[in-house]
């Protein structure tokens, strides 16, 4: 007899060393299934950061999980605030309708109730198993549409609670223990994915939004980095150096400011570093090479520790008032030295005539009654011109004027320097002792307002001088008998440009005298052809 022994074979046919025991292949399974888990779980986590939106991502996650249930469709909702489940992914639902038509994939994402399976999937912890035809309560699917298996939910958290749900189903069968437990697992890294991307989103809605308020500024704004590149520039900030808000981001101050102030911006630099706000002006390189002056508000930028991370900056565009400003530094020196003139050269010439006037009238008294009055008429404007250029030299001087007293003395001078002029002063008892302030020139008013009148108010003019108290204001009417103001010229008659063949610059001096006093002058409307009547108002001195 042999002592080989024939192997004993079980009921499939398998010898003893053939056989494997039971728990070697589930744990070979199991092992297989974590791995597969791990690796859709990464994958999640990976493909997720390359999503644009919330809805991208649970797509994905909707994906991948019915590879891991092995599931034939599934959705992915999203809660409000008030609880409603809304749509946010759907798979194509399976199989055809009684029409045999295959279903659209391509579904609406509409608001459902929360009630009844919904209900209670998104008020549980852990996955939930629903069998049968509630499993359409899940789904947006034809009444008529034939169900039958089973479906796996389970809600997505956050530390605040519920903020969605995911559900996968099978077309048929039941799922079992080992999908349960892979979705549980699956919907962590899922959940983390799209928290990470609802917190882009939010970022993003956050940034755009602090984006347009910035573009809505009038006045020009960026952000800089500590090394002086640009990070942020409203369309104001691009506006004023002629660039796009693009082609600025990345620059750096430097290549945009006046290599002579280089020193400047990095000393301002060094201050924003310290935590240090300051106000300063910089001559800043506009696209086109020009150069302009901007006023610049700084102050440094911090994060949510304190730390200082660049430089907050808000720019006005001052060359307009720069230049302005250097214009009437030049008038201004101009102004004094015709001052200097009209003081020195022409007061002495003034004090020659003068003298020469009064010899005349001294020394020929048997001249004509004609001869004799053009002789005072010349030493009276000859007198007027002394005051006016005294005024010039107490420009700058605020005087408190009796106004009553000053028309009585204009009145009187305008008489003897224009011999055919008649002019009557009313002044009323009220008025009698108003006090304005005003400058030097003030008196130079009125002289231009009678001066005026003598020399267009025709053969004989009269003007008719009214003083009255207006409320806080001296009121002093001028009227004439001439012809009064063309309509052509009633809008320019205080302009500067106005011909002096016509009425001079006078009336544009006398304007800018008053207005200077804090008071007005206008032309009063009446009849064409019944003479003209100009209305002063002076503030009365407290």
């Amino acid at each position: 007899m042999s002592d080989r022994t024939t192997p004993q074979r079980d009921s499939d046919g398998n010898t003893d060393s053939e056989r494997v025991p039971q728990d070697v292949t589930c744990e070979a399974e199991d092992s297989r299934q974590s791995s597969r888990l791990l690796y859709l779980m990464n994958r999640v986590l990976e493909e997720s950061l390359v999503c644009r939106s919330v809805a991208e991502v649970a797509s994905l996650g909707l994906e991948l999980a019915e590879e891991l249930t092995q599931s034939s469709y599934g959705v992915v909702v999203e809660v409000d605030g008030q609880g409603r489940p809304t749509i946010i992914a759907q798979s194509s639902l399976p199989g055809t309708s009684h029409h045999g038509q295959e279903l659209d994939s391509g579904l609406s994402k509409p608001s459902l109730q929360a009630t009844g399976p919904w209900k209670e999937l998104l008020s549980s912890t852990g996955p939930v198993l629903f069998e049968g035809s509630s499993i359409k309560e899940f789904l947006v699917m034809p009444s008529t549409y034939t169900v039958s298996g089973s479906v796996l939910g389970v809600s997505l958290r956050q530390s605040d609670g519920v903020f969605g749900a995911m559900v996968v189903g099978r077309r048929s069968g039941i799922c079992d223990a080992s999908a349960t437990r892979n979705l549980d697992s699956f919907s962590i890294s899922f959940t983390r994915a799209l928290v990470h991307r609802r917190a882009l989103d939010a970022l993003e809605k956050r940034e755009q939004d602090y984006r347009n308020l910035v573009d809505s500024l009038p006045d020009a704004f960026s952000i800089t980095a500590l090394d002086e590149r640009l990070i942020l520039v409203n369309k104001a900030f691009a506006d004023m150096l002629g660039y796009r808000q693009d082609e600025l981001i990345g620059k750096t101050v430097l290549e945009l400011t006046d290599p002579k102030e280089l020193d400047l911006v990095l000393s301002q630099t060094g201050q924003r570093r310290k935590g240090e706000s300051s106000v300063y002006e910089l001559k800043m390189l506009h696209k086109d090479g020009h150069t302009c002056i901007v006023r610049v508000s700084a102050i440094p930028a911090r994060d949510e520790s304190g730390s200082i991370t660049g430089i907050l900056t808000g720019c006005t565009d001052v060359t307009g008032y720069r230049q302005m400003e250097a214009q009437l530094q030049q008038q201004k020196r101009e102004t004094e030295l015709y001052a200097s003139l009209l003081k020195h050269d022409v007061a002495n010439d003034l004090q020659a005539v003068l003298g020469y006037l009064e010899a005349a009238l001294m020394f020929y008294g048997d001249m004509g009654p004609a001869t004799k009055q053009m002789v005072e008429s010349a030493l009276a404007a000859a007198e007027r011109m002394g005051r006016l250029v005294k005024a010039f030299g107490s420009l700058s001087t605020t005087t408190h004027f009796d106004i009553a007293t000053v028309l009585k003395e204009t009145t009187a001078d305008a008489v003897k320097v224009n011999r055919q002029l008649t002019v009557n002063l009313v002044v009323s008892p009220e008025a009698e002792k108003l006090t304005v302030a005003g400058g030097a020139l003030l008196p130079m008013t009125f002289e231009n307002l009678l001066r005026n009148a003598a020399q267009h108010a025709g053969d004989n003019p009269v003007v008719d001088v009214t003083l009255s108290r207006r409320r806080g204001f001296a009121e002093i009417l001028v009227s004439d008998n001439g012809p009064g103001v063309p309509e052509d010229i009633r809008k320019t008659l205080f302009t500067r440009g106005l011909s002096s063949s016509e009425h001079g610059v006078g009336l544009y001096i006398a304007k800018q005298v008053v207005v200077a006093c804090g008071g007005s002058i206008e032309l009063l409307d009446g009849e064409q052809g019944r003479g003209a009547t100009f209305r002063v108002l002076l503030p009365v001195a407290p």
